[in-house]
C-alpha cells in the first residue's frame, strides 16, 4: 500500500561518506526545537551537535544524502506542519536512519529497529536519543541496516528530471 506522492525536482547523488546529525524545521513543532538543543548537548554527539535546516525540499534532500542521522526528538504538545510526512519521506528516501520519540502521529510511520531507533514518548532526548544517534554514526553495520530499512519504506520513481516519492505503508517493507 502506498500513500500520496511527493515530487522532488533535483535528487542528490548517493554519497558514500556521510557525517553529522540533521533535522528540518518542517519536521519540528515549536516545542521540539528545545528538545533538539537538549539532544545536541547529549552524550556521544560530537561538537556542533545537530544542524537544523530550513531550506527547500531539494536542499534538504542534499543535506540528508550527506548526513548520518535524522534527529526527531518530538515532545509533541504543538502540532507538526501538515506536510511533515513529505519531509520525513525525503530523509528516508536518501537512506538516512532516524532517531525519534513516539510523540506524534507521524512516528507511527517509523519502526523501531528497522529505520532507526524510536523511543517511547517519556524518553529524554539528551539521555536516550543522543547515544542512539552516536551508535549509528560510529557503527557502519548498524548504519547500513537502518539505511536499507529507510529506503525500503519509500518507493522512488524517476519522473521529469526529478524523483517522485511514495510511502510504502506495508509493514513487510
Amino acid at each position: 500500500m502506498e500513500s500520496d506522492a511527493l515530487l522532488v525536482r533535483r535528487w542528490p547523488a548517493f554519497r558514500e561518506a556521510r557525517s553529522g546529525v540533521v533535522t528540518h524545521r518542517r519536521l519540528l513543532s515549536v516545542d521540539d526545537v528545545a528538545a533538539v538543543a537538549d539532544m545536541a548537548g547529549g552524550r556521544g554527539l560530537e561538537t556542533g551537535g545537530i544542524t537544523i535546516l530550513d531550506g527547500s525540499a531539494e536542499e534538504f534532500a542534499a543535506s540528508c544524502a550527506s548526513a548520518r542521522v535524522l534527529a526527531l526528538p518530538w515532545r509533541g504538545s504543538s502540532s507538526l506542519p501538515d506536510d511533515a510526512a513529505d519531509w520525513l519521506a525525503i530523509a528516508l528516501a536518501t537512506g538516512l536512519p532516524v532517531v525519534a520519540t513516539t510523540r506524534t502521529s507521524l512516528s507511527t510511520r517509523l519502526r523501531h529497529g528497522r529505520e532507526g531507533y524510536v523511543a517511547p514518548p517519556h524518553h529524554d532526548a539528551s539521555r536516550d536519543l543522543a547515544p542512539a544517534a552516536a551508535k549509528i554514526i560510529v557503527d557502519p553495520v548498524l548504519f547500513a541496516r537502518f539505511s536499507q530499512g529507510a529506503t525500503a519504506r519509500i518507493h522512488r520513481t524517476e519522473e521529469g528530471g526529478g524523483v517522485r516519492l511514495r510511502w510504502v505503508l506495508d509493514d513487510s517493507a
